[in-house]
C-alpha cells in the first residue's frame, strides 16, 4: 500500500515550487494539480488516513536535502522501522538510509506540535522518534 500511495502521488502531482510570504497565499493543498513537497506529503498521509492507517503513526518531517534545501517528507511509523515517503524519490527506504539532515518531527501526541530531533553522530538502528526532544518546538 505504501509503495501504491507514494508512486501514484509522485506521478500525479506536477512539481511546482511555492513561495510562503506573509500573506500565506499558497497553503498545503490535498491532491492539487501541482504543488511542492509540502503538498506530496500532505497528500499521501491523506491517503493512507483514508486507507485505515492511524495518524500516530504518520508523521510529516522537516527535513535538509544533502544541498542544503530544506524539504518535507511523511515518515510512517511501522513494524519494520520509521520509513520515509518523499516527492523525490518512488523508493522508500528507513530513515537512516538518506542522506538527510533530521531537523523536526510532528509530535505523535498532537500533530499540531513539533519536536526537534537531536543529530545522533552516527545513525543508529532504532527508531527517528527517538531521538525527537521530549517538549514541543512550537
Amino acid at each position: 500500500m505504501l509503495k501504491r500511495v507514494n508512486h501514484r502521488v509522485n506521478v500525479s502531482l506536477v512539481s511546482k515550487s511555492k513561495g510562503y510570504g506573509t500573506s500565506l497565499e499558497d497553503m498545503w493543498t490535498i491532491a492539487p494539480d501541482q504543488g511542492d513537497c509540502n503538498d506530496y506529503a500532505v497528500t499521501k498521509r491523506h491517503e493512507l488516513l483514508k486507507s485505515g492507517l492511524p495518524s500516530s503513526a504518520l508523521r510529516l518531517s522537516v527535513i535538509k536535502t544533502a544541498a542544503g534545501i530544506g524539504h518535507l517528507v511523511l515518515v510512517v511509523v511501522t513494524t519494520k522501522g520509521d520509513l520515509v515517503m518523499d516527492s523525490l524519490a518512488d523508493a522508500i527506504q528507513p530513515w537512516q538510509n538518506t542522506d538527510y539532515q533530521w531537523l523536526k518531527i510532528q509530535s505523535a501526541r498532537n500533530p499540531h506540535y513539533w519536536v526537534a530531533i537531536r543529530s545522533p553522530v552516527a545513525a543508529p538502528a532504532g527508531s527517528l522518534l527517538s531521538l525527537a526532544s521530549k517538549g514541543p518546538l512550537y
